[in-house]
């Protein structure tokens, strides 16, 4: 299926489930993982306001697995290492092997689906990286362990850290006359609220070539985001 199909189907199931959420369990916190997760989580938010029961610390886009993915590959390329040895927010220097990674993360789906020959998706690096994802949360919300990774959210600022990061972004936003995303994958800590805190020191970290990506992305986002708005308004 395309993206434009994903979400017909998908928003529909995330705004009945999202209306449920808000119904009968208001302070939940909530992991999206419907694709496209950039508009699904938009259409969560936006049946949250309507309630009036949305709390930004507690609703997110789970982007574990392009996570797990460069973790992996890496792994691949340096003999005598696992996955759990790297915990990468920036792969290597070496441009060409660079190149290679980010495609591979960008397309690893696409590996799975012609290795089952067009008979199925991949389901399970998906749940393994829900899973992954989950207990990072879990454990934040049990107070037992604060576990940094990254993962899509509103930046609201009452968040500790969504102000630093937008005063970084903005310079560097203004300059390619893009504007401040309403939400942003970003890396972060986990505790009983949700967002214990957001990481912004990786904005003023990126090389050229991590911030010709970050723009990019960014051009996509509000329009993905407008999507699951004007779902819901609809």
């Amino acid at each position: 299926m395309t993206r434009g199909d994903l979400f017909n189907i998908n928003a529909c199931i995330c705004a009945e489930l999202a209306t449920f959420i808000a119904l009968n369990a208001p302070e939940a916190t909530v992991l999206v993982i419907s694709n496209p997760v950039n508009s699904t989580v938009a259409v969560f938010k936006e049946i949250f306001v309507k309630h009036g029961v949305f709390d930004a610390k507690k609703l997110f886009g789970v982007t574990a697995l392009d996570h797990v993915r460069s973790n992996t590959f890496l792994s691949e390329l340096i003999e005598g290492t696992l996955p759990q040895h790297y915990d990468i927010p920036v792969i290597l220097n070496d441009e060409n092997i660079l190149d290679a990674l980010i495609h591979r993360v960008q397309y690893g789906g696409d590996e799975v689906v012609e290795a089952k020959q067009g008979k199925g998706s991949s389901t399970l690096s998906m749940a393994y990286a829900a899973n992954k994802f989950f207990n990072i949360v879990l454990n934040g919300y049990l107070n037992l362990k604060q576990t940094e990774l990254a993962s899509y959210i509103y930046l609201d600022n009452a968040i500790p850290g969504v102000t630093e990061l937008k005063r970084d972004l903005k310079p560097l936003l203004d300059a390619q006359h893009l504007d401040m995303p309403e939400f942003l994958a970003t890396p972060m800590t986990y505790g009983p609220e949700g967002v214990a805190t957001v990481d912004y020191t990786w904005v003023n970290a990126m090389n050229n070539k991590e911030r010709e990506m970050f723009y990019i992305a960014t051009g996509f986002i509000n329009q993905n985001v407008e999507k699951g708005v004007s779902f819901v308004k609809a």
